[in-house]
């Protein structure tokens, strides 16, 4: 008595057990994967997993072989939020995506699962970027977004590991 109540979490459990199994979600950019050509996409990583690709503010959209250029000098994109819903179950162990820029790119890039932040990381214009994040979180959805856009963004993959029953 007299203490703040803890956070609540919760779990769900399987009677008798089945070992969860470690999944690698793996979405790539570019022409000849996933292609960022419009305002909303849709699409679905290896593990068949559906992720929306919502951008705010841009007006141009490019293919290359390894990425997908979202905005340019003129036409840049104000913000990308990349979102899956993974089995419910899920136990993220790992994000890691790659985002690029062009000269006087900017952003930031968050890294969430649930309503965590789980990682952080900064666009710059000399080389591309890469932002890990190795901390376990239960959570089925992932939100990863990139904000305060100036010119550019090269999207390169997205890569989450995590555990599941299902």
């Amino acid at each position: 008595e007299g203490y703040k109540p803890s956070v609540v979490a919760s779990k769900k459990y399987t009677a008798g057990g089945a070992a969860l199994t470690e999944k690698t979600a793996t979405i790539k950019f570019g022409t000849n994967n996933v292609k960022i050509d419009k305002a909303s996409v849709t699409a679905n990583d290896n593990q068949q997993n559906s992720w929306t690709i919502t951008t705010t503010g841009a007006s141009s959209y490019t293919q290359n072989s390894a990425y997908s250029q979202v905005g340019k000098k003129g036409g840049a994109a104000k913000s990308i939020t990349f979102t899956t819903t993974l089995p419910e179950d899920a136990e993220v162990t790992s994000i890691e995506t790659k985002f690029g820029g062009f000269s006087g790119t900017k952003g930031d890039v968050t890294l969430k699962v649930g309503e965590n932040s789980v990682g952080t990381g900064t666009l710059n214009e000399t080389k591309d970027v890469i932002i890990k994040n190795n901390t376990t979180k239960v959570g089925n959805i992932v939100k990863i977004t990139v904000t305060s856009i100036t010119n550019g963004v090269k999207c390169y993959y997205i890569n989450v590991k995590y555990k599941t029953a299902n």
